[in-house]
Formats: structure tokens, sequence, C-alpha cells
């Protein structure tokens, strides 16, 4: 996977570098915290109630999850485009009473969520933003629930810094894609 992202990033980079148009498109590619469904699988099976007895458990483990951006902008301060997120989650689930065996379970999640992003006037090389995402979530694998489902992503601050081609990326994300913070590198072209 490491591989790929090196390829993707040099490609990335060799594009922006020989393209000659005015800036107006962009592709960033981040690596961010764990995945909220994640956290959401956690916070279920920490639960210690009656309830829970019942219920399933789980011991969930998560990679990072992968976004690839492309916005385009329309003025300077408004940019409009489409983000892609890639996890997996694995684990385990089980039930605290009862006979039923451990099952094992692994849930790639992909996300494609159309985005509107607010550029905040700034120093040439220190430019903040906030950005509003939404659309779904396609769950493949062997865990159960529902394959397709609602997504949204919500940054209230991210900065960019660097160059005005190539720049570095970090933002503060709140949603059912990633809750906690990304770091990326972007290409303007």
């Amino acid at each position: 996977m490491k591989n790929k992202l090196c390829l993707l990033l040099l490609f990335l980079a060799l594009g922006a570098v020989q393209a000659r148009a005015q800036g107006r498109h962009q592709i960033e590619v981040y690596m961010g915290g764990l995945g909220a469904e994640f956290d959401d699988l956690n916070l279920e099976s920490n639960r210690s109630d009656l309830f829970s007895l019942y219920e399933p458990q789980t011991n969930a483990q998560s990679q990072p999850v992968y976004t690839l951006n492309y916005a385009y902008s329309l003025l300077k301060w408004l940019r409009v485009g489409m983000q892609m997120d890639y996890t997996l989650i694995s684990g385990n689930s089980w039930y605290r009473l009862g006979n039923k065996p451990s099952t094992k379970f692994n849930k790639n999640m992909f996300y494609a969520l159309p985005q509107v992003q607010v550029m905040v006037p700034g120093l040439p090389h220190l430019r903040p933003y906030a950005r509003v995402a939404a659309g779904i979530q396609v769950n493949t694998g062997d865990f159960k629930g529902s394959p397709v489902k609602f997504a949204f992503d919500l940054v209230p601050l991210g900065i960019e810094w660097g160059g005005q081609r190539v720049y570095g990326t970090a933002e503060i994300s709140y949603g059912s894609v990633v809750r906690g913070g990304r770091l990326g590198i972007g290409f303007r072209f």
C-alpha cells in the first residue's frame, strides 16, 4: 500500500510541475486518524449495562483513513470538488452470554463525498479554510449492517502552508469519515 501511495504522489508531483494552467485545479492526498466507524464499534462494546449482555461485543482494529481530494476554484475564496476516502476495519465479534462462537470480520469502507470549501483570506504561504462534504459510504466485507449509508465530513479548520503549486495541509475533521485530524500534501495546477 505504501508503494502505491508513493507512486501516486510521484505521479501527481510530475503532473503538477508540468501543468501550465492558472492553478484552478488542486489534488490533495491525506492520511487521517482512525475512522469514525471504529470509534462507534468500540463505544458499543465498552458498555456495561444489562442490555449489553445480550448484544454482540466487538474487538476492532482500524487502519488510517486514506483520502484523495479534488477541488476546483470557482472564486478565490470558494472551491467545489469531490472527496474519496478508504479505510479497513477488522476484528472479531462475540456474545457474553450463550454458546455462539466468536466470528471474525473485515470491513472495507469507501466514501464518495461532494464538497464545498471556503478559503479564509490570509498570508500567501499560510491559507486557512473550512470545508463541508456529504455523500455516501459503501461497505464491503463480511460485517453485518447496511452496505450503503449516508456519510458527511465537516472540517471547521484546515490550513494549507508552503508554495503555490506544491503545499502541505493539515485539518481537524469531524463526521462519519474521520473524527480527529488529517495530514497531507497538495498539488495545484
